[in-house]
Formats: structure tokens, C-alpha cells, sequence
């Protein structure tokens, strides 16, 4: 991978700041300004730019977590009607709500 692009352990930091979310009780999740700026959100991006830069054996691997985990973060989340038009939700959120 591109080290400009992703320091060593990005991945695992990654997917441990969305497991983090996702282990947090309730149905819903529920969102601080914290999980917008260097939260979930960019962690979320960050797996995104790991699954185009990996080779096809790991990105399929990366790629069968992280369907996982979008599906549970799906589950426990409902549509943001501001999606389309909040600049803080530009990103991997708003390309998924356009699914």
C-alpha cells in the first residue's frame, strides 16, 4: 500500500475504532461530533482506501470484515434525511445512504 496515503496499522486502527462503535449498548447508535472528525466515519474511509490499494487475496479477505461490519452498522443505524446536503456526512456515510 501507498504509505502516503496509510501509516503502518491504519487497517487494524480501523476496524477497531468501528468495532469500538459498534460494541457500544443499545438498538441505535448514537453519534458525538467526535465520530464526524476522526471517528467512525474516517474510519470507515480509511478501510475503503485499503480495499482499492491491497492486492485482489487481502482485499477479498479486508472485504468479507468489513461487509460485516456495514451490515451490523446498518442494522443499528436509520437514514439521516440531512445526508445529502450536511458536508460533515460527505463521505462514505453519504455514498452509502445513496445505495
Amino acid at each position: 500500500m501507498e504509505q502516503e496515503h496509510l501509516h503502518l496499522n491504519a487497517v487494524a486502527g480501523a476496524l477497531e475504532s468501528i468495532r469500538r462503535k459498534l460494541a457500544e449498548p443499545g438498538r441505535w447508535l448514537r453519534f458525538s461530533e467526535r465520530d464526524y472528525y476522526n471517528g467512525v466515519f474516517d474510519a470507515r474511509d480509511r478501510l475503503d482506501e485499503a480495499l482499492i490499494r491491497l492486492p485482489a487475496g487481502a482485499r477479498a479477505d479486508l472485504g468479507r470484515v468489513v461487509a460485516r461490519l456495514d451490515a451490523e452498522f446498518e442494522r443499528r443505524t436509520v437514514p439521516d434525511e440531512r445526508s445529502s446536503t450536511d458536508p460533515l456526512l460527505d463521505g462514505w456515510w453519504a455514498r452509502n445512504m445513496e445505495r
